[in-house]
């Protein structure tokens, strides 16, 4: 899941983990529920194959661990 871009992985815990409908998921990230299950489906895909890729390389932790970063900035500043 790591592997997956950060809107990948935010549709993905919005649906499973948080147990939204696609039209509450719609509202939170602001678009259709018609495209919402078009990015999930996409979004599901794409953790399908990154389920049986190898494992990650240490260029793509560090890349992910740039992208929390930038996120919690980005939260701080919008407080």
């Amino acid at each position: 899941m790591a592997t997956l871009p950060e809107d990948d992985r935010e549709l993905l815990i919005l649906s499973g983990w948080q147990g939204l409908t696609p039209a509450q998921a719609a509202a939170v990230v602001g678009c259709s529920p018609i495209t919402l299950r078009v990015r999930l489906h996409r979004a599901r895909k794409r953790l399908t194959q990154a389920a049986s890729a190898s494992p990650p390389t240490e260029e793509a932790a560090a890349a992910r661990r740039v992208s929390t970063r930038v996120r919690i900035a980005v939260g701080k500043e919008a407080r």
